[in-house]
């Protein structure tokens, strides 16, 4: 039997009951015949009823979700919360190199050589502690070395990667020294399990393994640069500036012609990297010279993946102005729609433009040595030491009676692929 109803009893009703009455109330409508004791004003006004309680239901849902999405961004009244944390479990780590403490006591540590012994026996130093004094300075012998909080050590690092044009090119890796690792532990390949493949590795036992030693990079401060800073932020600024800018062309440098001695290998230096094409005083400005000696010289499949290492003077004195017979450049010169960096092209490839310092000019340079090269840098390899990326030490300059500062970084490099470079060499092919 349909009964009517009015607007509170609709409001009383749930969902469910809400949808069930208003699809009776439908079917009313839509039958021929009425139930017994019912207009159709009746209806209409139920009708009209139901109309206003959707209403009123899709106005408090559409209230609802904007409270909560006020809530979730932190807006609305605060709820007091009664429930008490349990205490931090005894094993969760923490940075024992990154806490306020630890990083206030390092910038002590660096302008006045003083750090409390409880922070340097935490596995910040070790050896013993002398304490000296040179005009009123407070220092420590040269036998402790400090690690870099990992604020200012990340702070450093991404320095390095901005500044460098190949440091931030290259593979790194924190494995441990002196042991033997497999070329594919850090490049691997991939070829059908049914293809008898032969690599040139395993074609050359020599070839096989990599061993890593480490080498220190010693970076030295002027005290004066650093004194000055009051805040931990400037102290960390200026040290990490300094650090970076010292290290990155010493890195870069070492990558590219490390002799492996108290340094990294580079490229240049590795005798195992035989593939060499050669230009004189008459083809390094001859865009001929370049292809038929150099591009065909650079095999294949490792031309997608590579790129040229130029210095700045050899780039802007012959390359930047090379031209093909229809006096088209053959060199390109864009920048980074991002950074605005400047991006260079040769011959279609990509260039890194070098200073001098890392890739001795052309006109400088001797008859033998190498004045660009081609390669895939991510075939390089530096690895540093893991648990120990950077360290400080004060050391006393007694000749100059001067307290001085010094960071290190201990790292070794290597060419993985030895394949893929060829080395741009200044001369004739029987120069050498």
């Amino acid at each position: 039997m349909f009964v009517p109803k009015g607007a509170a009893e609709y409001r009383a009703l749930d969902h469910d009951a809400f949808e069930a009455r208003r699809q009776e109330v439908i079917d009313v409508l839509n039958s021929e015949t009425l139930p017994e004791g019912i207009t159709t004003d009746q209806l209409i006004a139920e009708r009209d009823i139901i109309l206003e309680e959707v209403r009123r239901r899709n106005a408090e849902i559409e209230l609802r979700n904007a409270t909560i999405t006020s809530l979730l961004n932190g807006n609305g009244k605060k709820v007091v919360d009664t429930f008490t944390p349990e205490p931090a479990k005894k094993n969760v780590r923490v940075d024992a190199h990154d806490t306020e403490q630890y990083r206030n006591a390092f910038m002590e540590y660096v302008r006045t050589g003083f750090m409390a012994p409880e922070l340097r026996a935490d596995g910040a130093g070790s050896g013993t502690v002398t304490d000296i004094s040179i005009n009123g300075a407070y220092t420590s012998s040269t036998d402790v070395q400090i690690y870099v909080p990992t604020t200012i050590a990340n702070r450093i690092i991404q320095k390095l990667e901005e500044r460098g044009e190949i440091w931030n090119r290259v593979q790194k890796t924190y494995v441990k020294g002196g042991v033997q690792y497999n070329v594919f532990d850090f490049k691997p390949e991939a070829f059908w399990i049914t293809q008898k493949k032969v690599s040139p590795y395993q074609m050359d036992e020599e070839n096989e393994y990599i061993t890593f030693v480490f080498h220190e990079l010693e970076c030295r401060i002027a005290q004066t640069l650093l004194s000055a800073a009051v805040t931990f932020e400037a102290f960390q600024e200026r040290f990490s500036e300094a650090v970076a800018d010292a290290m990155i062309d010493a890195l870069e440098a070492s990558i590219v012609s490390g002799t492996g001695t108290g340094e990294m290998l580079g490229f240049t230096k590795d005798p195992r990297i035989t593939n060499k094409a050669y230009l004189d005083n008459t083809e390094v400005a001859n865009w001929v010279a370049w292809h038929t000696n150099v591009k065909a010289a650079i095999p294949r499949p490792y031309r997608r993946r590579g790129e040229f290492i130029i210095g700045q003077g050899t780039w802007d004195k012959y390359i930047e102005t090379l031209r093909d017979k229809d006096d088209h450049p053959v060199s390109q010169t864009g920048y980074n729609p991002v950074t605005g960096a400047e991006e260079y092209r040769l011959m279609g490839l990509p260039v890194s433009v070098v200073p001098d310092s890392v890739m001795p000019d052309f006109d400088t340079a001797s008859d033998g040595d190498v004045i660009a090269a081609f390669g895939n840098l991510n075939d390089y390899v530096v690895n540093i030491q893991p648990g120990m990326p950077l360290s400080v030490v004060r050391w006393v300059d007694h000749d100059n009676n001067l307290v001085k500062t010094k960071a290190l970084m201990a790292c070794d490099g290597r060419v993985v692929d030895p394949y893929g470079f060829v080395l741009i060499i200044k001369g004739a092919a029987d120069s050498e």
